[in-house]
C-alpha cells in the first residue's frame, strides 16, 4: 500500500474507524485511497486482516519513512501496526 501510494504523494493519512483502516494520499497526479476491512474468512493466511479498535484515530506519515519499513516485509508473513494519537507508529513482525 505504501509503495503504491508513494507514486501519488509524499505523505499518507491513515484513518482508523469501525469501518476499517483507510490509507489516503494526494499529489499532482491525483488522489489515491485504499481501505482495509476486517477479513477473517480468507483462504490464504497472509491475506488475513484483523482490526482491533479502541478509539478512532487519524494520523499523517511521510511515505518515505514508511517505505523503509516495507523493506523488512520479507522477514515475516504478518505485520501488526499500532497507532495512537500523539504517538509514533509502532510496527511489529511475527
Amino acid at each position: 500500500i505504501c509503495r503504491d501510494l508513494s507514486q501519488i504523494g509524499e505523505s499518507v493519512i491513515i484513518s482508523c474507524n469501525k469501518e476499517g483502516v483507510q490509507f489516503s494520499a494526494s499529489g499532482d497526479l491525483g488522489t489515491g485511497n485504499i481501505t482495509l476491512r476486517q477479513n477473517t474468512s480468507v483462504d490464504k493466511e497472509e491475506e488475513h486482516v484483523s482490526i482491533t479498535l479502541t478509539e478512532k484515530v487519524q494520523l499523517t506519515f511521510a511515505l518515505r519513512y514508511l517505505n523503509f519499513f516495507t523493506k523488512a516485509s520479507p522477514l515475516s508473513p504478518q505485520v501488526t501496526l499500532s497507532m495512537s494519537a500523539e504517538v509514533p507508529l509502532g510496527k511489529w513482525f511475527f
